[in-house]
């Protein structure tokens, strides 16, 4: 997928479902020039890496947690069907949910909208 298209899928993503995960992660990615290279370091650090700025501190990952309850509990239980294997929760339960669906919501765009992340 080119970048052009890439950055169009994503503002599409925004419009259609703007109360969603997926558009939060599409800003995020938006706000990068190389929207493939956002994924793909998010894909190789995570947000416990610091590269999600609106999910670094304890106050905007409860936030997220108590606005997007509803999908992250979707998204950890569709996780648990899909793998047999409990969310890790290493820090602060807020905290990791907030990133682990953040990040589980990026995969599934990656998927959806066949970004390739290889590093050539």
């Amino acid at each position: 997928m080119n970048a052009a298209f890439l950055r169009k899928s994503l503002n599409c993503i925004i419009r259609n479902e703007p109360n969603s995960i997926s558009a939060f992660v599409a800003i995020e990615a938006l706000k990068h020039d190389d929207v493939r290279g956002f994924f793909l370091n998010l894909k190789k650090q995570g947000c416990i890496s610091g590269m999600i700025p609106s999910l670094n501190f304890y106050e905007q990952t409860h936030q997220f947690f108590d606005q997007y309850y509803d999908e992250i509990e979707q998204i950890r239980i569709d996780y648990q069907k899909q793998t047999g294997e409990q969310a890790n929760i290493p820090y602060d339960l807020k905290t990791s949910l907030s990133w682990f669906a953040f990040e589980q919501t990026a995969q599934n765009l990656i998927q959806e909208l066949e970004i390739t992340l290889s590093d050539n």
